[in-house]
């Protein structure tokens, strides 16, 4: 039965949820809870034949609303294990969000938020979600375009975003509803938590 086959593949992978009743793992591609857009692009994908396994524990778990703290190896899929389901909640939500960010993923180094804005861009080309990059080093001017854009996800280091939520007029997070932090660990060594918590 499906429930016995998830509990097997979690005990197989050495995954723990700590919640009585979270959604079991999705053990193939063609069963992601996502939009069916966004699973054919999935299924498109050259060389992904099956989620690893912290995509399949984190997806439905992530998509059903709750809180996810994942930890895994470097090269598990950890970034698709939370882009994903970011970007299934903003293609559900973007007709009532108003032309404001939907999302928001934080990264602790302007390399690892290009990297994760290209992949976001990369995945959500066959839809009608804009998402944008706000790092240091970039443009100032550019960004500002940018934001103006009405973005959807917002991908982002600390630092410059806070900067940008401080001092342009009618630029707002508020209809944030999903905030990823991803490299947690590293965001809060490189003392970051108080941008954090400001944001």
């Amino acid at each position: 039965d499906e429930r016995a086959a998830g509990q097997a593949y979690l005990v197989k992978h050495h995954i723990t949820i700590h919640e009585e009743g979270a959604p079991l793992p999705c053990l193939t591609l063609a069963s992601a809870p996502f939009p069916a857009v966004v699973v054919k692009l999935l299924c498109l994908q050259p060389n992904f034949a099956e989620p690893s396994p912290v995509q399949a524990a984190t997806w439905p778990v992530a998509t059903a609303g709750r809180d996810v703290l994942a930890i895994a190896k470097t090269g598990s899929g950890k970034t698709l294990g939370f882009l994903l389901p970011v970007l299934a909640k903003c293609l559900l939500e973007k007709a009532a969000a108003d032309g404001l960010p939907m999302a928001l993923i934080m990264a602790p180094t302007r390399e690892l938020a290009l990297q994760t804005f290209k992949f976001a861009q990369e995945l959500s080309k066959f839809t009608d979600l804009r998402s944008v990059c706000i790092v240091g080093g970039d443009s100032m001017e550019a960004q500002f375009d940018d934001l103006a854009s009405n973005p959807d996800l917002l991908v982002a280091t600390p630092g410059r975003l806070l900067h940008h939520v401080e001092e342009i007029s009618g630029f707002s997070i508020r209809a944030v509803s999903h905030v990823v932090l991803d490299e947690a660990d590293r965001l809060l060594e490189m003392g970051f938590s108080d941008q954090l918590r400001d944001i």
